[in-house]
């Protein structure tokens, strides 16, 4: 629903009853506003509905409370941190089953290849997007690294022929989205050091259950670079369920080559 703030929010809960007599599947998605954009309408005295309200109707919101952080990290304007706050933010400032539309970019923004020329960062960036909790959006050329924006208003196709092709790339983060930890489990995200350009996220599962708790863990050198990183597991040989290989953890430390890594585990090594 395009631009949802805008409309009166008693009509998109009216909308959903009324739909959800002949489609209960439907899913509804809001282009909800960026917090600047509802700053702005409600000084001039429209009540925009904040993203908050929104979940009332809605089963997802775009992700514009964290893009404008996001993509200041992605130019190196500000510090990896604060964008992860904003991101673990929204686990306790949402409902508990709340759905955020991920994102790198979309119709009214710039193209992530645009915005991450080094090949590697965008790689990096494209896997957080989905170890993040909720779905994600790929805009038309995207799986084809286009750098090029189209206009919205006149004739401006999409060219395909970039000679570069993630497509394989994007199916096994599809692949690896559908476990259920990542619906089920609880998310939080830390950075490694202040000024490392590294994410370090965890999907854990509830407590309840007997059998060993699954996590899933993943590192991504959002700049591309190589980096090392220290992580509480045993020593071991792990699986890299992004790119399929088995990787090293020998006194803690993990080397990575500026590429994403995720590991599925219940803190024992696949073999040593």
């Amino acid at each position: 629903c395009d631009v949802a703030p805008m409309v009166p929010l008693e009509f998109w809960r009216r909308a959903r009853r009324a739909v959800a007599e002949v489609r209960p599947d439907c899913i509804w998605l809001a282009e909800s506003g960026e917090p600047m954009f509802i700053n702005i309408l409600h000084k001039i005295g429209i009540n925009a509905s904040t993203d908050s309200e929104l979940y009332q109707a809605f089963d997802l919101n775009y992700d514009y409370d964290t893009y404008d952080d996001m993509k200041a990290v992605m130019q190196n304007e500000k510090p990896l941190p604060m964008y992860l706050d904003a991101v673990n933010r929204q686990e306790w400032m949402y409902p508990t089953n709340y759905g955020k539309m991920r994102f790198l970019e979309n119709h009214d923004r710039a193209r992530a290849a645009a915005l991450l020329p080094d090949e590697k960062a965008l790689l990096s960036w494209t896997a957080w997007t989905y170890f993040c909790k909720g779905p994600v959006m790929l805009y038309a050329g995207e799986e084809f690294c286009v750098a090029h924006h189209p206009t919205l208003f006149d004739r401006d196709t999409v060219d395909f022929n970039t000679g570069k092709d993630i497509s394989a790339f994007l199916a096994n983060l599809s692949k690896l989205k559908k476990q259920p930890i990542f619906s089920e489990g609880f998310f939080h995200a830390e950075p490694l050091g202040h000024s490392t350009g590294v994410a370090i996220a965890t999907w854990e599962e509830p407590d309840a259950s007997e059998t060993p708790d699954l996590r899933a863990i993943g590192i991504f050198p959002l700049s591309g670079k190589n980096v090392t990183v220290k992580l509480d597991l045993p020593d071991g040989v792990y699986h890299d369920e992004i790119s399929g290989q088995d990787i090293d953890l020998y006194e803690n430390v993990l080397s990575l080559k500026g590429e994403p890594v995720v590991i599925l585990t219940t803190e024992k090594p696949v073999r040593r």
